[in-house]
């Protein structure tokens, strides 16, 4: 019954357009957030009706001539009456497209409303302002200690929260503190990157115990026990944790004063250092490992997330220097483990 990957796949890919359009206003012309989900709207409109034209005059007359075959479930409504098609599904899918957005906002309306009085109350009683200087007092200017406070604040206010007020509290609440470091010590941080470190930390908080609101979701479908589901979710969600600092500490993964060339070494490089956390957390790689090799596979995710390289004392190693190492230490471990695995093999065989 599974249809085909890369069929459907390519079957579905003009539905991207609106949001290329959203990102490219966005992020490469800097509108305004209403200004390009007006323009991500229209786009998605025009898509529309550019793809009802194209399945009535290209797609399914070929595929009534028996040239291809479609998993479109449109087709059967073409089969039926193919006269008037365009019109009809091209009237029923905006309708239908209006209808569903003004369903969902209704909710996002609520969702914000509420939030609303919360930022009223926050804002009035100096509690958002308070909670930014508590946190920078107890970190005492250290940017890390700052960040690991953040996180705390923001699971334990994100907890069952929606996605868009998770985002408006965090917001209000979180990022000023952040923030207010960053400018006393002149790190100049991205604001954007400092939003995104808040508001991830917001939305994990749906998959951390005790609370955990997916795990009774995923549990309910698994039919397991909501409280194991939502430690083993948290244990396996633990590798993600590390993203947010990167996006703090590295600032150029969000494209901010950087190259193309350089996106395209920090992003493969990054991507194999969150996996290497992940055999740190899971214990695994070819075969189960040891206990100095998790630890190594720590310092190795450590040393290929870190864009200043090393820096202690007099020792003063460049970050590609301390790329190139923690890759060849984890090719060592992976040769180790192959002949580990390889033996073990060879043993049952016997």
């Amino acid at each position: 019954e599974t249809p085909p990957f890369f069929k459907t796949l390519i079957s579905g890919s003009h539905f991207l357009i609106p949001l290329f359009v959203l990102v490219f206003f966005l992020l490469v012309l800097f509108w305004t957030p209403s200004t390009s989900a007006s323009w991500a709207i229209l786009a998605g409109g025009l898509t529309a009706i550019l793809n009802n034209f194209l399945r009535v005059k290209y797609f399914f007359p070929r595929v009534d001539k028996g040239q291809n075959t479609t998993i479109d479930p449109a087709y059967e409504a073409y089969q039926k009456k193919p006269k008037g098609f365009f019109q009809r599904q091209t009237i029923e899918e905006l309708l239908g497209t209006l209808e569903a957005g003004a369903r969902n906002m209704a909710g996002v309306a609520a969702a914000c409303a509420c939030c609303g009085i919360i930022i009223g109350v926050v804002t009035l009683t100096g509690l958002g302002l308070k909670m930014a200087t508590l946190i920078t007092y107890i970190a005492g200017g250290s940017l890390f200690l700052t960040l690991l406070l953040s996180v705390f604040a923001c699971i334990l206010l994100g907890m069952g929260l929606p996605t868009t007020a998770t985002y408006i509290i965090m917001a209000s609440m979180t990022a000023p503190a952040i923030l207010m470091l960053s400018d006393n010590i002149g790190l100049g941080l991205p604001l954007v990157a400092i939003h995104l470190f808040v508001f991830y930390y917001g939305i994990v908080a749906d998959d951390t115990p005790p609370v955990g609101l997916c795990a009774y979701a995923a549990a309910g479908i698994a039919g397991s026990d909501p409280i194991v589901t939502g430690w083993k979710s948290f244990r396996l969600d633990l590798a993600a944790f590390t993203l947010p600092f990167m996006f703090i500490y590295n600032p150029k993964l969000l494209m901010f004063n950087t190259t193309y060339t350089e996106l395209l070494y920090i992003i493969p490089i990054s991507i194999v250092g969150m996996y290497c956390w992940s055999v740190f957390i899971q214990g695994f790689f070819i075969v189960k490992t040891y206990i100095w090799e998790r630890f190594a596979f720590l310092i190795i995710a450590f040393l290929l997330v870190s864009p200043s390289g090393v820096h202690y004392g007099f020792i003063n190693i460049n970050n590609y220097l301390t790329n190139l190492i923690a890759i060849s230490v984890m090719i060592g471990i992976y040769l180790l483990q192959r002949s580990r695995k390889q033996n073990k093999t060879m043993t049952e065989a016997a």
